[in-house]
């Protein structure tokens, strides 16, 4: 049997991991130190060594790396927690799976936050009121500041009150 100072090699999934004996039981009663403080524990080897583990590759770094230093990255998507999550419950590492539990339920608070915040999005409108035939000409020349002076105002700029401020909540996606 090889001692503490001998890394442990797994091929979990198909990829490759060393890591040492202490991070793999530094967690409790996880199934890794499971796998190897009991000597009546049964390990598939492959063909370089490797003890072999038949999960997904592409979540057990994020497995290993919380048995290393008790973090977890931090994702936009709940998704990738809730993958964590199942890996943690197959691994039996109860702080990882809490941790995971966590941030799925504050990505979904944040998200019904934002989608509350969407909701209630206000906007400001400016709206110009004047004579129907004039009215097209005018707004497009108020938006783009080439008013044209006429004889219906004199000095070309029409009074503060063709001109009027209206606000409104978006209540429904457009």
């Amino acid at each position: 049997m090889l001692g503490s100072a001998w890394p442990r090699q797994l091929n979990v999934g198909g990829r490759r991991f060393c890591t040492s004996i202490e991070t793999i039981q530094g967690h409790g009663n996880s199934m890794l130190a499971a796998m190897f403080s009991n000597p009546l524990y049964k390990k598939t080897e492959d063909a370089q060594g490797f003890v072999f583990i038949d999960r997904d590759g592409d979540r057990f770094p994020h497995v290993l790396n919380f048995l290393r230093c008790g973090s977890l990255p931090s994702f936009d998507e709940a998704w990738r927690y809730e993958a964590i999550m199942e890996e943690a419950d197959f691994f039996a590492v109860e702080e990882l799976k809490q941790l995971c539990a966590a941030r799925v339920e504050e990505s979904a608070q944040a998200k019904e936050k934002e989608e509350e915040r969407a909701k209630s999005m206000s906007c400001r409108v400016t709206i110009v009121e004047a004579p129907k035939p004039l009215a097209a000409p005018l707004a497009v020349a108020a938006l783009t500041g080439e008013l044209d002076p006429g004889p219906q105002w004199g000095t070309g700029v029409p009074p503060r009150e063709a001109f009027g401020t209206f606000e409104f909540t978006l209540d429904e996606d457009f």
